[in-house]
C-alpha cells in the first residue's frame, strides 16, 4: 500500500501539486485510506515518502548485475549514473524533493550521504579506516555537485559526464595523499 500511495504522490507531483503532506493527505482520499492509516504508512510524513521511494531507486541499483563490471571506480560509475537516471525518469518530482531536502538540511544530507555510502557498499567497497569516511564524503561532494546541477536543469548527458568524470577523478586521491606523506616525511614531520 505504501508504493501504491507513493505512486500516486509522484504523479501528483509530476502534475503540479506541491510536494506536501496535503499533497500525501488528497492521494490517500482519493484512494480511498483513512487519515489514521496514513499517519501508520507515513510516520514521518515526507520523510518516510522520500526514504522509500529514494530505496526503491536503489533497489533498482541491486537489480542490475555489476559483478562482470571490472574495477571498483567503473562499478561505482555505473551504479552512480543508473541511479540519476532512475531519479530523471520523473524530474519534476526529483526536483522538488530536492527542493525539500535543501529546506530541510539535516535530513538531507543525512540522506545523501546515506546513499553515498549504500553505493560504495554494493560496489564493494570494505575499508574500515580512514579510506572510509574519504570515500563517502568524495562521494557525497560529487553528488551534491550533480543535485546542483540538476536543479539548473541541465541536461541528462551532461550531469552524467560530470558525475563520470567526478568519480574517475578520485583515483587520484591515493597518488595525493602518497605525495603529502612523502614530502611530511622528508621533512621530518612525523
Amino acid at each position: 500500500m505504501q508504493n501504491l500511495l507513493i505512486n500516486e504522490f509522484v504523479k501528483f507531483v509530476e502534475k503540479g501539486d506541491s510536494f506536501s503532506r496535503e499533497t500525501l493527505t488528497k492521494v490517500a482520499y482519493e484512494n480511498n485510506i483513512k487519515y489514521s492509516i496514513l499517519e501508520v504508512l507515513f510516520p514521518q510524513n515526507i520523510n518516510t515518502i522520500i526514504e522509500i521511494y529514494i530505496k526503491s531507486k536503489l533497489e533498482n541499483i541491486i537489480m542490475q548485475d555489476i559483478s562482470n563490471i571490472d574495477g571498483f571506480t567503473r562499478k561505482v560509475q555505473f551504479s552512480s549514473s543508473t541511479l540519476l537516471q532512475n531519479f530523471y525518469e520523473n524530474q519534476i518530482f526529483t526536483r522538488q524533493m530536492i527542493k525539500y531536502l535543501f529546506l530541510h538540511l539535516h535530513f538531507g544530507v543525512k540522506l545523501l550521504y546515506n546513499i553515498s555510502s549504500y553505493i560504495l557498499k554494493i560496489c564493494g567497497d570494505r575499508s574500515l579506516n580512514f579510506s572510509y569516511y574519504t570515500k563517502r564524503i568524495t562521494l557525497f561532494t560529487i553528488y551534491t555537485s550533480i543535485i546542483c546541477d540538476i536543479m539548473k536543469n541541465k541536461d541528462l548527458h551532461n550531469i552524467q559526464i560530470k558525475l563520470h568524470n567526478g568519480i574517475e577523478n578520485t583515483k587520484l586521491i591515493p597518488k595525493i595523499k602518497a605525495k603529502i606523506k612523502k614530502l611530511l616525511l622528508e621533512a621530518n614531520f612525523f
